[in-house]
């Protein structure tokens, strides 16, 4: 596996504001040494199983981005974004949601940062920067690392892929053999555009990014309910013959018995007007 670190910030070049705002909104500080720590530990593990096929992007700040990006994964199965964390603790992850157990009220509760959030949002924020440059680059995948032995995590669907130390190998593994989306020369492509912006012409991001970038408080905050128009007079007779008990051959038979009748009335009154 290559790995290609970048510390240095590259010049504000008039990219759309959104996608700066995108992950600012994520308001992280600096790295602290044990998730630098972390990170060492995952890239380590992954080292031992990937071969030169896979490209390793560290620490890189996009250009018009105000936060680092910690781990991009590039090679022919995908693009990852990798959140690498130091946290140890019970956890529960469900869709967006990141709560932690209070050991004094053995009870969960959501807890800041979230870490699902933040990786989601900085796989949003890579995979609209690769959409400004080309439509045609693959959607970025949302990786989570918890290497912390003390990290345990009651999993329900979460939003991200959460990979404990105990998975690496085999989230590696996994990736070996995972179905090539492009060859070599499209992930160099990828790698280029990353760590030079000029590489390939700008796309249509305006609307891409100002629908990314949203505030975590609009993502998370309750939608109204949406107002139902009345339904009309042959809706409610649809309704009405649709919740009707009886099936529709047990309404046909029901007509004919109906018609029999009728037929055995006028026969009656018949005999009765020809005997009288």
């Amino acid at each position: 596996m290559k790995v290609l670190e970048s510390q240095t910030k590259p010049k504000q070049s008039g990219l759309p504001d959104p996608l700066n705002k995108l992950v600012s909104s994520l308001k992280l500080g600096g790295e602290s040494a044990k998730d630098v720590k972390a990170q060492d530990i995952v890239i380590a593990a992954l080292d031992k199983i990937l071969d030169n096929r896979f490209t390793l992007l560290r620490n890189i700040t996009l250009e018009g981005l105000d936060v680092p990006i910690p781990l991009i994964l590039v090679s022919p199965a995908g693009v990852r974004v990798m959140y690498v964390s130091s946290v140890h603790g019970i956890f529960q992850a469900s869709g967006e949601m990141w709560e932690a157990l209070d050991e004094r009220t053995q009870k969960y509760k959501a807890v800041k940062p979230n870490l699902i959030t933040r990786t989601l949002l900085m796989a949003r924020a890579v995979d609209a920067y690769l959409k400004v440059r080309s439509d045609d680059f693959p959607a970025v995948e949302p990786d989570l690392f918890l290497p912390d032995p003390g990290a345990h995590v009651e999993a329900n669907r979460p939003a991200v892929r959460i990979v404990k130390r105990d998975g690496i190998d085999h989230f590696a593994a996994g990736l070996m053999q995972s179905s090539a989306m492009y060859g070599k020369e499209k992930a160099q492509s990828i790698i280029k555009v990353i760590l030079d912006p000029h590489h390939s012409p700008k796309g249509i991001a305006g609307e891409i990014l100002e629908e990314e970038a949203l505030p975590i408080a609009e993502e998370t905050a309750e939608r109204p309910p949406a107002v139902r128009k009345p339904p009309s007079r042959d809706q409610l007779i649809a309704r009405k013959l649709s919740k009707a008990p009886f099936s529709n051959t047990q309404l046909l038979v029901l007509g004919c018995l109906v018609l029999a009748n009728i037929c055995l009335v006028i026969g009656f009154v018949v005999a009765i007007l020809v005997l009288s």
